[in-house]
């Protein structure tokens, strides 16, 4: 009789060391899954801010060359502003202004107070763009 007890006994041990084995293998397993969706989450997160990072490096690459190529635009347009009062502006001005003390005869009142004002617009041009420094004009 002691062996059917025992019997018994261990049985009844063992069901419930299957139940609990069960329960942890189901809470486990439960564990493993979260910790793969949380894996799953970090994987997406660290390729999205690896994706970000490449495209602000291109993003900046593209600013740096188009800020060179306006910086070069820029000092070749002012190399032609200089070129074009060297060589058309200011001797142009100082064309008109030999012919500042020319008065033509026969002008009206009116006619010379254009004139005179004419001849300060073009002398403040002149002064303006600095002609007189320029290969002496």
């Amino acid at each position: 009789m002691n062996d059917d007890r025992d019997c018994a006994e261990l049985s009844a041990k063992a069901d419930q060391l299957i139940a609990a084995m069960g329960a942890v293998a189901k809470s486990s397993g439960l564990q493993v899954s979260e910790i793969q969706e949380r894996q799953r989450r970090q994987r997406m997160l660290v390729t999205g801010l690896i994706v970000s990072f490449a495209l602000n490096a291109v993003l900046t690459i593209v600013i740096a060359v188009t800020g060179l190529g306006v910086l070069k635009n820029s000092d070749r347009l002012e190399d032609m502003q200089q070129r074009v009062g060297d060589q058309v502006i200011c001797p142009y001005y100082k064309q008109l202004l030999k012919t500042e003390d020319d008065v033509p005869a026969g002008l009206t009142a009116e006619q010379l107070r254009e004139r005179k004002a004419t001849f300060v617009a073009i002398r403040e041009g002149y002064a303006l763009l600095g002609c007189k420094e320029r290969r002496g004009w």
